[in-house]
């Protein structure tokens, strides 16, 4: 009675409860939740000790095998060709579970107050980062090589680890448009090799495209 029927007997029933007008969010606020995003899936990463370090691991053994495969007679533009695939493969292998697989968070968060920019930004931010180390590991192992002696691998460096890095944001970007189209973690998995196995057929490495290839 005290807390609930004499209260409720002030209410005007007859009035629509009112609807809490949606707050506009503002630049400072997109910021706020990107930097809370970025931070909060770095740490998700992070955690992950076993998975982080075959990510990290990756980069140096394709060097290697890199360094193997191509000798003094190889075609001079393999070598970047592999830099060239792997950098997509990187990214868009390390980015196409990343959204499907907290589908639940982000709708639940979606709700409230999260943005659509600042969580993307988020993921396009920490994965840049990872795939970067990646590029930068894989591509100083190569020139390393080159200063040594044991493979050619000319140009300048600057101009080619950023060209690098940024065909890796290109996989990236793909890996996030197919794990926000898909609706299961294993259909972003079966849908990969649909966008990798495309890159090296059509790519001019066998011979140059001509016809509907060239169109493709």
């Amino acid at each position: 009675q005290q807390n609930v029927a004499q209260p409720a007997s002030g209410l005007r029933p007859d009035l629509p409860p009112a609807t809490p007008a949606r707050q506009r969010t503002t630049v400072t606020d997109a910021v706020r939740q990107w930097g809370t995003l970025s931070r909060r899936y770095a740490e998700v990463l992070l955690r992950d000790k076993l998975n982080l370090a075959i990510l990290l691991g990756q980069a140096p053994i394709i060097a290697l095998l890199t360094y193997l495969v191509v000798g003094e007679k190889s075609p001079r533009d393999f070598a970047y060709f592999v830099l060239a695939l792997v950098a997509v493969w990187f990214g868009t292998s390390v980015a196409a579970r990343e959204i499907i697989r907290e589908r639940a968070v982000y709708n639940r968060e979606r709700m409230v107050n999260l943005g659509l920019l600042p969580y993307v930004g988020s993921k396009l931010f920490v994965l840049t980062v990872i795939v970067g180390f990646q590029c930068t590991t894989l591509y100083g192992a190569l020139k390393l090589f080159h200063y040594t002696g044991l493979m050619k691998f000319p140009g300048w460096a600057l101009p080619q680890l950023l060209v690098m890095i940024l065909t890796g944001v290109v996989g990236i970007a793909l890996g996030l448009f197919v794990s926000a189209m898909v609706k299961t973690s294993e259909m972003a998995t079966s849908l990969i090799p649909l966008i990798l196995i495309p890159q090296i057929l059509f790519s001019g490495l066998v011979g140059v495209p001509a016809g509907l290839s060239k169109v493709i």
